[in-house]
């Protein structure tokens, strides 16, 4: 069988023991990354009511549980199967806090941010830069 070698502008990005493999140029990528702030609204919005209605310890464990299996489950929708982010956060909840006062959820996509938002301007750029060049070849062909 033969092998077909195509750069798919991967960049890799080690989280924890593992690594995270993604295009940050890819449009589909960031658009999938901004629709991941209002799934995530509603995550929050379930997880308070949830937690309310608990009346046992162990009830609200299942829901913290739940709730960052969902977390992770949309990650990895966001950023491609093969990013299995239950493996790349090595079992910690999303939900469980950092030093810095912060959920390991918001500390990663802090992290991830400027990484996508870079990617999605190098990539605006590529596409300005050829709809100019473009330009001037027509200009020039007039």
């Amino acid at each position: 069988m033969e092998q077909l070698n195509i750069d798919c502008g991967l960049e890799e990005y080690a989280v924890g023991g593992a690594i995270l493999r993604f295009n940050p140029t890819d449009p589909n990528l960031y658009a999938r990354f901004m629709q991941l702030e209002g799934q995530l609204g509603q995550l929050r919005k379930e997880l308070e009511q949830k937690v309310s209605a608990a009346m046992e310890a162990s009830q609200v464990l299942t829901v913290l549980e739940e709730t960052d299996r969902t977390f992770k489950d949309l990650l990895t929708r966001v950023f491609g199967p093969q990013n299995d982010f239950s493996k790349l956060m090595e079992g910690v909840n999303l939900l469980a806090m950092g030093n810095n006062g912060l959920s390991v959820g918001e500390n990663l996509l802090m992290a991830l941010e400027p990484v996508l938002t870079k990617g999605a301007e190098r990539f605006a750029g590529v596409k300005t830069r050829e709809a100019v060049e473009k330009a001037r070849q027509r200009r020039a062909g007039l």
